[in-house]
């Protein structure tokens, strides 16, 4: 944008000074945009990853999965991680003086056990109160099926899967049950509940290291990325790298999640040129030759677990029970300014689009009406 100035106001309003016209006008309104941030670190052990080659597999190390599944976790139902994944390093919780003094090149997944003490969300937020009373009656859009999202009543949602009592199902019935319910029922997957059932912001704190710069933005510019999860045992989210450079913690609040994840050094492990993403369950090694190379992570969590995503992580996640879980996504005031830029560039390429628009218009109207009265002379 050489012809351009952006003008930024403390009232978080701008303008664009085009320098070929001397002319400036406002930037229009838009939504952050997502985009993968740079690669931040590589892992210690695999310095020459760039040339390294997939090890051979032997006949030995093939699993429930098939040939070749090193590096590909186990789907289990029990509180235990495939013996190819990484461990996620777990504490009590994480002060925001810790999270600020992280180096970006220190960030990994980090499990805090202790960041929900005192929260009333764990002893209220259960299955029987989700499809009763006001909350019941709450319309929401479950995810069926190829992501077809269709709309249900919240407590209609929860009791095509969970009993009444909502007790989790027998350990012998998850195995049998597992997939089939998510194929019935779909998933609950990001649902806004701050506009539908606000009442549940008070049964929880947002912890203490998760400032969100997002919040200096104007208020019509904040993107909602605070979510509930909410799903039967086998649904899932397919791996993916959270927009916008935000970070995430996620509390589980019932039933066990598991979280497989990889770091940001990894992702050209995991996408092809076309930006398309492997299915770690069922790699085409055709199409991801290196994917061996990537290094997973894995962690389960259990009720009042939570789990601190770092910008840029891929992660894949499971429900191992029938599980409700809390989700926000922030901003960190390190990333702030890059993702101000965009919104700002994002604002000027529609406030120039629509510049060219309105001379095309005008410029077809001026010829048109030449046009006509050329006709009329003719007639």
């Amino acid at each position: 944008f050489d012809s351009f100035i952006i003008q930024a106001y403390l009232d978080g309003s701008t303008r664009a000074f085009d320098l070929g016209t001397q002319q400036s006008f406002p930037l229009t309104d838009c939504e952050p945009i997502a985009f993968y941030p740079p690669i931040v670190s590589d892992h210690a052990d695999s310095e020459n990853a760039d040339t390294a080659q997939p090890a051979a597999i032997q006949p030995e190390s093939q699993g429930e999965l098939g040939v070749g599944d090193r590096h590909i976790t186990s789907r289990v139902n029990v509180d235990e991680i495939s013996p190819h994944s990484r461990p996620v390093p777990v504490q009590d919780r994480l002060k925001l003086e810790e999270f600020t003094a992280m180096a970006r090149s220190d960030f990994q997944p980090l499990l805090l056990k202790k960041e929900t003490e005192g929260w009333a969300a764990l002893s209220s937020w259960t299955f029987d109160r989700f499809s009763s009373g006001e909350l019941g009656e709450v319309h929401v859009e479950v995810t069926g099926k190829a992501g077809k999202r269709f709309p249900m009543k919240l407590k209609d949602y929860v009791l095509s899967f969970a009993a009444p009592s909502g007790e989790q199902a027998k350990e012998e019935d998850k195995e049998e049950k597992e997939g089939a319910k998510e194929r019935e029922t779909g998933y609950l997957r990001g649902w806004t509940y701050e506009h539908h059932a606000p009442v549940l912001m008070q049964d929880f704190q947002v912890p203490g290291f998760a400032k969100d710069w997002f919040e200096k933005l104007p208020k019509k510019e904040e993107p909602m990325f605070r979510w509930i999860f909410c799903g039967p045992s086998g649904s899932r989210t397919p791996l993916h790298v959270d927009p916008c450079m935000t970070h995430a913690w996620l509390a589980q609040i019932r039933g066990r999640k598991r979280f497989v994840l990889y770091s940001p050094s990894d992702l050209r492990h995991l996408y092809d040129a076309a930006g398309a993403c492997v299915d770690i369950r069922n790699p085409d090694r055709a199409r991801y030759p290196t994917f061996d190379l990537a290094v997973p992570y894995e962690v389960v969590l259990s009720p009042g677990d939570v789990l601190l995503v770092p910008a840029g992580w891929a992660h894949l996640v499971e429900c191992v029970d029938d599980s409700i879980s809390l989700t926000h996504n922030f901003l960190p005031k390190d990333n702030f300014p890059a993702v101000r830029a965009c919104l700002l560039a994002n604002r000027l390429g529609k406030a120039v689009q629509q510049r060219e628009k309105q001379q095309r218009d005008d410029d077809s109207e001026e010829g048109g009406g030449s046009e006509n009265s050329h006709v009329d002379r003719d007639k």
